[in-house]
């Protein structure tokens, strides 16, 4: 996997006449398995996946990981709390 941020426009865009009201990213696979980007606008951030099917067997799997993995990183925490450290648990492949 692969990574890459963008820096947005600095301020609201227009194309032809029309205010643009997202922008997501695309990255071409550049010879990894799987490539991320992210680009802020107008104080969302979205981003794009890349993904060669042909060496992730089951990406809507993945898709939904980082969907579930950006929701636990977006939670709120309540004031004054920390949040609590989670072991890594990896499965052991056989």
């Amino acid at each position: 996997m692969s990574a890459a941020p963008f820096l947005g426009p600095p301020s609201g865009i227009h194309l032809a006449g029309a205010k643009v009201g997202r922008i997501y990213p695309f990255e071409p696979l550049r010879g990894t398995a799987v490539m991320a980007a992210m680009v802020p606008y107008l104080g969302t951030c979205s981003v794009g996946m890349s993904i060669d099917g042909s060496v992730v067997p089951d990406p809507e799997v993945l898709v939904e990981c980082m969907r579930e993995g950006l929701d636990e990183v977006l939670a709120p925490t309540p004031p004054g709390s920390t949040p609590e450290a989670r072991p890594l648990v990896r499965e052991e492949q056989t």
